[in-house]
């Protein structure tokens, strides 16, 4: 029996399309798929691709054909216009094509992961088909909002009352599809809710695998710990097969950079592995074949301004690193963090930087140097709208910790090849490997520096706020959420203390990671050919916090240095940190705008 599909594609967006008819074909021997083209680039590259059992159909036919249409073009965005399609398209596929007995539209984003035949044998002899969002529990109350009904797949029968419908949600749609909540209405989507009660042979789907959502998902993992598992003939959860896997929300930033879900969601590192790796090689597989045929296919793709609500790079989970080290940066202190990585190269053998820019110049330098083993994330991603515009009001001491616990959470939240993290400041400098440290995260989540120096009276512990070691599980990414609660990024938020009042951290003598020129005058320091001691203790990192001695003139400030101090100190910690921000301030100058 031939199966028919539909769906709306745009330009942007025809590599979704793409994996979708590639999905379908690894499953279903007989079927067609008809692409409604909402721009000349879709339909020029489709047209191109020439995909056997696609069928094309311009938007302008579809407007010439019920032309209401085309005053709701007028008054609506893109993606409103696109859901104000969805009937219209049905309808025109049923009046045009007569061997079309059932059609279901499928959103761009969905791919099929098994024979849909498990479709079919559920709908029966029913008109319209309909699956729910799975708000149930204290979830509930979104019906309220959303609808019960999820729109990215629904279906109907060539019947009186499968046409009635679809007529029906056809004037509804015509008349109103906005992203916005009126009372009884939502896009195209609350119309759906009296559905069931208004035309009764209605097949609500009682399987979650069709159609399964990162939601529906998301609730399996969560709140019954049930996770995804491969069978021989599948992926299975909580023994219900999936057939359909609606990928709603998930953007192609770069090669490299994605968005799982533009809407909130948390993904177990299972879900991630079994559904949106596999996902991600299609899109990217999907681009190329589209770039064989137009190679500037990406130019005007722009995610500027734009946060990325779910973050994953690609790139760090193809990388075979260690440790992974993290930092925030901006303009002023970009030399500073270049030397930083210098140092981490020096000495690690296996890692990985990440690095967070609150600032445009830093972003645009630090993305032109492509530093090997590196990832350079812009501090717009990360915050929402309001929270970013705060980052322009204050000081960035001020919210420097806010920051790195919106970086932090972002960065460990589903990047799940990142196991073992060292958050350090931009004015660290690693002398020695300071890898080492992970030992300790055998035993313990979080690692935390003693900040307490010298003679001082104070007997509570003070952790160094610049440097801090992390294990990514489940508890840790916990504790950090709780501190992103704050919608005003100038409340001081303590994140060390957080973690040390939850998780029972280990303790680290801080001096040994974070030594400064000043420590050194309160202790005996000795200088081996194995490294720099202090009290007998290998000092592996240095800090030039607001080292008056530093400028931005390299040269006079070496000479200055050497006038003051000890040779055998000047050649262990000065003179190599002063070479690499030399090198870092000519790198920089290469691509300051």
């Amino acid at each position: 029996m031939m199966h028919f599909f539909c769906s709306v594609m745009s330009g942007q967006y025809s590599y979704q399309g793409v994996v979708l008819y590639n999905s379908i074909k690894k499953y279903d021997e007989y079927f067609k798929i008809f692409y409604l083209c909402i721009d000349n680039l879709a339909y020029e590259i489709f047209s191109a691709l020439k995909l056997e059992n696609v069928i094309l159909i311009k938007a302008e036919e579809i407007e010439s054909y019920f032309t209401e249409l085309k005053e709701a073009k007028t008054n609506r965005a893109i993606n409103e216009y696109a859901w104000t399609l969805k009937s219209s398209e049905m309808l025109y596929i049923f009046d045009k094509y007569e061997e079309v007995d059932r059609l279901i539209w499928l959103d761009g984003d969905i791919q099929m992961l098994a024979n849909p035949q498990t479709i079919y044998d559920e709908w029966g002899s029913k008109s319209i088909i309909l699956t729910e969002q799975y708000y149930t529990g204290w979830h509930e109350p979104l019906i309220k909002t959303y609808g019960r009904f999820q729109a990215g797949f629904i279906g109907f029968c060539r019947t009186n009352e499968g046409l009635e419908c679809l007529r029906w949600w056809q004037r509804k749609c015509i008349e109103w599809c906005y992203v916005r909540f009126e009372e009884g209405r939502w896009a195209d989507q609350k119309y759906l809710d009296i559905v069931p009660e208004e035309f009764p042979n209605t097949c609500i789907v009682k399987s979650l695998g069709i159609n399964m959502t990162p939601f529906v998902l998301y609730r399996f993992n969560f709140e019954d710990e049930k996770y995804i598992e491969a069978k021989s003939d599948g992926l299975y959860i909580n023994n219900v097969k999936v057939v359909l896997f609606h990928y709603y929300g998930y953007k192609y930033i770069d090669d490299s950079t994605f968005d799982l879900c533009s809407y909130w969601m948390k993904y177990s590192s299972n879900t991630i592995e079994s559904l949106y790796i596999p996902y991600i090689k299609a899109c990217k597989a999907a681009i190329v074949e589209i770039e064989s045929i137009k190679k500037d296919y990406r130019q005007s793709w722009d995610y500027k301004g734009r946060r990325i609500a779910n973050y994953f790079d690609f790139s760090r989970y193809n990388h075979n690193a260690c440790y992974d080290f993290a930092t925030i940066v901006r303009k002023d202190t970009l030399k500073e963090a270049i030397a930083q990585y210098y140092s981490i190269l020096r000495y690690e053998d296996s890692f990985y930087w990440w690095v967070c820019c609150a600032d445009a110049e830093s972003y645009h330098i630090l993305k032109h140097l492509k530093l090997r083993n590196t990832t350079v994330i812009h501090i717009e991603h990360v915050l929402e709208g309001v929270l970013r515009e705060d980052t322009k009001k204050e000081s960035f001491t001020n919210k420097f910790e806010s920051l790195k616990v919106y970086f932090l959470y972002y960065l460990l939240k589903n990047n799940y090849s990142v196991k073992k993290l060292l958050f350090l400041k931009p004015d660290f400098y690693l002398l020695e490997s300071v890898s080492g440290v992970f030992n300790y995260s055998q035993d313990y989540d979080v690692i935390l520096f003693n900040n307490k120096r010298h003679n001082s009276s104070n007997q509570s512990i003070e952790y160094d706020r610049g440097l801090i070691g992390l294990l990514n599980n489940k508890k840790v990414v916990e504790v950090i959420e709780g501190c992103t609660d704050s919608k005003n990024l100038n409340i001081n938020i303590n994140l060390n203390e957080k973690l040390s009042k939850y998780l029972q951290p280990h303790t680290v003598e801080s001096l040994e990671y974070a030594c400064t020129l000043n420590d050194l005058k309160y202790a005996k320091y000795m200088i081996k050919k194995d490294g720099l001691y202090n009290n007998n203790r290998l000092i592996r990192a240095f800090r030039f916090k607001n080292d008056r001695n530093l400028n931005g003139n390299i040269a006079l400030s070496s000479l200055k240095i050497q006038k003051h101090m000890n040779k055998g100190l000047y050649d262990k910690i000065y003179d190599p940190y002063l070479k690499d921000l030399n090198h870092a301030m000519i790198e920089i100058k290469r691509f300051q705008v």
